[in-house]
């Protein structure tokens, strides 16, 4: 789907962009979408799988974590109640 939006430009950047539809054959439109497109492109989304790889470690050197073991044991033992 695509959304109509208004940018403003430069007349320097509407001569450019006239000039690449020229060379191109393509419409203005199609030109700045593919602009934009290679300027996203640039920035990609971090997924999921990436912001946990760069997580990976971050605790690695703290020394005043909590047992893990006694923290789940604590967990189950208060679910059990709960239930």
């Amino acid at each position: 789907m695509m959304v109509n939006t208004s940018i403003a430009l430069t007349e320097q950047e509407i001569a450019a962009i006239v000039a690449i539809s020229e060379q191109t054959g393509r419409t203005r439109d199609e030109v700045l979408r593919e602009a934009v497109e290679q300027f996203i492109a640039r920035f990609p989304r971090a997924g999921r799988r990436a912001l946990l790889q760069q997580a990976q470690g971050m605790w690695r050197d703290r020394k005043q974590l909590p047992d893990v073991g006694k923290l789940r044991a604590e967990f189950e033992r208060f679910t059990a109640e709960s239930g």
